[in-house]
């Protein structure tokens, strides 16, 4: 049986305008003209999709970005039908996390899959975070600073929490800086009732979290501070029990270390996790303390302070073990801290037990720690026996997990990548730390990830010796292109 007609004329107009050069946003415009659309299913088809398979692109994108680990594929035809054709009776409602999905598979703003009917029908609160969206990435700050203090500027005060406040430069600060009275004057605007639940705080997150693991810390930092800012503003306006939404301020405040780790922003990052410990600590909530904890452990590996991680992850572990994922990051910190101290029996029994935990528990899927997989593990272990010298084992390690790791998952990759390229200069094998090292360098770049740079930048020094082998010069002219753009 042929396809109806207007499925037929449909492609056949979509092939014309391809072939006349014009982008699928421009497609879905004159689709939604030509045949009085709605914006969401002018997008679908100007790709060419039907619903069924639209809602299993949205579902592998979803997994992908680690907001599905149970792999349950939620959405289907029926529903992305009712999403699309909402604000009608009984549709169920598009989010501003299913929006910003729908964007991304369809590689179009989220601007463009509203019209004046959703516009007029939406919640306030849901129009504030895609307003936030629509902002759009800001660059990483580490492409336009060089070194020292200037890449340890520290983010913009905008936030007081009760107990600490993060200053906004370098220099200390006489008073600590506030809210602005515009955040204020915008939630009294709009109402709490719309944005004080905390299921709606921690889906933001899990979507935020899941593009910077995409697209780099970078394409987030902006937006994550935004949304920290209003979280803050909510929960002391909010009329909810304050130690819930304090718990979920906790796990904004711990991405936010997370994303100045990566941006090469060490003080902020520290300033981060330490307001993050008080706040989880306050809200009575251990896990996510425990959890804070382990992450101050792998800043102090990560600056290669060996004895203070193996506390750090041990009194992490001893506050909290509900969460097999966080008990395993813990032992792999104390791993990490044990190769720096060259002690290989107490690092491999480490990371031996958080195989095993994660073997004999079903882990609980919480977006705060889902990360820790096996594979994250063995990652480690690669990382570990290249500080003990087991450099061929290291190796081995580490091209088992980059040939399995999820594609797109890029902000760990550009790590693994980044110390296999190590583990061949430290072998001796040159050609092959180029080639890894140049793969590792383009990846850096594109998710703005300063923790790769570091290394790679050291790796650079250790192989100018053999620049006459390809693959090194290669690299080494790369490195030098960069080095030069961020002195710009």
């Amino acid at each position: 049986m042929g396809r109806p007609a207007g499925r037929v004329e449909q492609d056949e107009l979509r092939s014309r305008m391809r072939a006349a050069g014009m982008s699928h946003d421009e497609i879905a415009v004159e689709f939604a003209r030509r045949y009085r659309l709605r914006p969401r299913v002018a997008h679908r088809v100007a790709r060419g999709l039907s619903q069924t398979q639209a809602a299993a692109n949205l579902n592998v994108h979803a997994a992908r970005l680690g907001m599905d680990s149970a792999g349950r594929a939620p959405m289907t035809g029926s529903k992305l039908s009712e999403l699309e054709n909402w604000p009608l009776p009984l549709r169920r409602r598009p989010t501003p996390r299913i929006l910003a999905l729908l964007a991304e598979v369809y590689d179009t703003s989220i601007h463009n899959l509203l019209d004046l009917d959703d516009r007029e029908n939406m919640p306030p609160a849901d129009l504030m975070v895609i307003s936030q969206i629509g902002n759009g990435p800001l660059p990483a700050a580490h492409h336009a600073v060089a070194g020292g203090a200037a890449q340890e500027a520290l983010i913009d005060g905008s936030i007081v929490s009760t107990t600490a406040a993060i200053d906004n430069s370098e220099r200390e600060r006489p008073s600590a800086p506030v809210l602005g009275s515009d955040v204020f004057d915008e939630m009294s605007a709009i109402g709490v009732d719309g944005i004080d639940s905390v299921e709606h705080w921690v889906e933001l997150l899990s979507l935020v979290a899941g593009k910077s693991s995409v697209s780099g810390a970078g394409s987030v930092w902006g937006l994550a501070r935004r949304q920290l800012a209003l979280l803050d503003a909510c929960r002391r306006m909010s009329t909810l029990e304050n130690r819930q939404l304090l718990a979920v301020q906790a796990r904004w405040s711990e991405f936010l270390s997370w994303l100045a780790d990566n941006l090469g922003r060490a003080r902020a990052g520290r300033k981060w996790a330490e307001l993050a410990f008080s706040q989880a600590t306050e809200a009575g909530d251990h896990r996510t303390a425990s959890y804070v904890l382990m992450r101050r452990a792998q800043q102090a590996a990560d600056q290669g302070r060996g004895g203070e991680a193996v506390a750090l992850g041990e009194g992490a572990a001893s506050l909290d073990s509900s969460s097999v994922c966080t008990a395993a990051l813990c032992l792999v910190r104390q791993a990490h801290g044990h190769a720096l101290n060259r002690d290989a029996t107490a690092s491999r029994a480490a990371i031996r037990q958080a195989d095993l935990l994660l073997a004999s528990v079903e882990p609980d899927p919480d977006p705060l720690d889902g990360h820790c997989t096996d594979l994250y593990v063995a990652a480690y272990e690669g990382r570990c026996r290249l500080l003990l010298g087991d450099l061929d084992g290291s190796t081995r390690i580490l091209e088992e997990v980059l040939a399995a790791w999820p594609a797109g998952l890029s902000q760990d990759e550009v790590m693994w990548r980044a110390w296999l390229a190590d583990a061949h200069t430290a072998a001796g094998r040159a050609a092959e730390a180029g080639a890894e090292g140049l793969r590792a360098l383009e990846l850096a770049q594109a998710m703005g990830s300063t923790r790769a740079d570091t290394l790679l930048d050291g790796m650079a020094g250790a192989l100018a010796e053999n620049d006459r082998v390809v693959e090194v010069g290669q690299f080494l002219a790369a490195r030098r292109v960069v080095s030069a753009a961020r002195r710009r």
